[in-house]
């Protein structure tokens, strides 16, 4: 949007910003793609057992236990895939056929769900570990928020039952905060390009990135804090607008 601006009284300028933004770039995408995964569901039954469908897990240590976020409308993609037989569920490298067993809480109108993490989180995930920083945060309009998933657009079949995905974060605006809702545009007159994190192409499709975070980015005098803002829950590739769900709802003990 061509109307916007820093806050007022912000000691950073846009020239000042852009720089910032390259130099975090490559560690502000590891630390997005450190704190979720891929769920993805595959066909048996089919010449190159194809994957049918994904989305995103975004993962949450809470104070009382440690559990799987997502979009509720990848839960319902995943279950009915697996309900209609010959289709393998999981998160990255682990089963996830008890899905259904794990779940704690599902919410279609917030587009939310949760699902215990129990007996999964060390399951190999090198170098993957769940956020701890609670409760979450509800971003600020007009301030930055960073994003991250694995778009279906960017998953690639590597052998028999290997697959391998490609993440993709970014550091945007919250544009609108409401009572339940967050979202941003990718805005092309403010997008800053590094060797480290290359351009995304023009209308690119997220569709995969549901379930992903929303991580506010939050300032104080001498310190830079991120905090769990909210769970992505739709991803248009022709406005280049990403909706996210607040997740402020969610109590720690994973319920709504």
């Amino acid at each position: 949007m061509s109307d916007w601006r820093s806050p007022d009284g912000h000691p950073v300028d846009e020239a000042k910003a852009r720089e910032m933004v390259k130099l975090l770039g490559r560690p502000s995408r590891e630390f997005l793609g450190s704190c979720c995964l891929p769920l993805y569901w595959w066909a048996t039954n089919q010449p190159d057992e194809p994957v049918l469908g994904n989305g995103t897990v975004t993962l949450m240590k809470t104070p009382s236990r440690v559990i799987g976020l997502t979009a509720d409308h990848v839960i319902v993609g995943a279950l009915e895939a697996f309900d209609g037989g010959n289709v393998v569920m999981q998160l990255a490298n682990t089963s996830a056929h008890d899905l259904r067993a794990r779940i704690i809480a599902r919410s279609s109108s917030l587009d939310l769900a949760s699902f215990s993490l129990d007996g999964l989180i060390d399951h190999g995930w090198t170098n993957h570990k769940p956020l701890e920083a609670w409760p979450p945060v509800v971003p600020q309009e007009g301030r930055g928020i960073m994003i991250g998933g694995y778009p279906g657009n960017g998953r690639e079949k590597v052998s028999r039952k290997g697959v391998s995905f490609g993440f993709f974060g970014a550091l945007v605006i919250a544009r609108a905060v409401n009572h339940d809702q967050i979202s941003c545009l990718f805005e092309r007159e403010y997008l800053v390009e590094s060797a480290a994190v290359p351009a995304m192409p023009p209308n690119y499709d997220l569709g995969g990135i549901s379930g992903g975070p929303v991580i506010n980015v939050l300032e104080s005098p001498h310190l830079v804090t991120y905090r769990l803002g909210g769970i992505v829950s739709e991803a248009s590739s022709d406005l280049e607008l990403v909706l996210a769900k607040r997740a402020d709802f969610i109590k720690d003990d994973g319920s709504f």
